[in-house]
């Protein structure tokens, strides 16, 4: 074949691929005047959460790996944890709703099987080096109850309640839901374990999902206690408005000493083991 006719080859084969990329474009832009326009959301519309991530209003986390436990095997895992026989903590407790809410601050005191629970109406600081005088006062062992109030009831003020134990434990006298209940929840209801470290320390954070509410609780490896935990009404459209809120303020371990265990009186009415 002789070099003209390889010149004309070449130059046919050139326009023919031009020709096709100039219709495929033509093309192409017609149709898309036929398709409806993407709209970007606003730069401050929330992104949509998988159902076992629900924010967290009071403490928050750095990145972390997670480490993938089976919500299956999340009992398990919170057995794993281990709490201190003897200490001194202080929680912050909060019911919401719209428009207002409630707060109570809570002194609990634990001693082998001995509890001392004060109660405190608002949200109260006790770091000082006296306390205020609690609204109620509970002393209690497996066997024996005692209930004190400042706060007049009727007739009554002083001790209101000496007797047999309750069924109510310790962290439920403070307005806590125990992670004890977390072994207790029918399967399926833990949508999401895993291990966070914050600037508080390393948390077992579980989120829950039961029939009215969403929960989310942080334990924390180094006490072996809940720390924090939320409540967010299932049904509620704002998923960031907790309903309920706990947090521990402060933690010591050791012996609280006897003043936590002896009625307002100055009378030693229960003994531990």
């Amino acid at each position: 074949m002789s070099r003209g006719k390889i010149t004309v080859l070449s130059v046919t084969i050139t326009l023919l691929m031009v020709g096709a990329l100039l219709t495929s474009f033509f093309l192409s832009g017609w149709a898309g005047r036929d398709r409806p326009p993407i709209e970007l959301p606003p730069k401050d519309a929330q992104t949509g959460r998988p159902d076992g991530d629900i924010p967290r209003p009071m403490i928050s986390f750095p990145p972390y790996r997670p480490l993938g436990f089976d919500p299956a095997t999340a009992p398990q895992v919170i057995e794993t944890l281990s709490r201190s026989r003897a200490y001194l903590c202080d929680i912050r407790v909060q019911w919401l709703w719209a428009g207002g809410g409630v707060s109570r601050t809570y002194r609990l005191a634990v001693r082998g099987d001995l509890y001392g629970v004060m109660e405190f109406s608002g949200d109260v600081d006790l770091s000082g080096p006296v306390l205020p005088t609690p609204d109620y006062y509970y002393l209690m062992n497996p066997e024996r109850q005692l209930r004190w109030t400042s706060q007049a009831r009727g007739d009554m003020i002083g001790v209101i309640y000496e007797g047999a134990r309750g069924t109510e434990s310790a962290d439920e006298l403070c307005s806590v839901p125990t992670y004890e209940n977390l072994l207790n929840l029918p399967e399926g209801a833990i949508t999401y374990i895993d291990y966070e470290t914050g600037e508080q320390g390393r948390f077992l954070v579980v989120n829950t999902r039961e029939k009215l509410y969403i929960g989310h609780y942080l334990l924390s490896e180094e006490t072996g206690l809940l720390h924090q935990a939320f409540f967010y009404d299932i049904d509620d459209p704002d998923p960031t408005r907790p309903v309920y809120c706990m947090e521990m303020t402060a933690y010591r371990e050791g012996d609280p000493g006897d003043g936590y265990f002896t009625q307002p009186e100055g009378t030693v009415k229960i003994t531990g083991r």
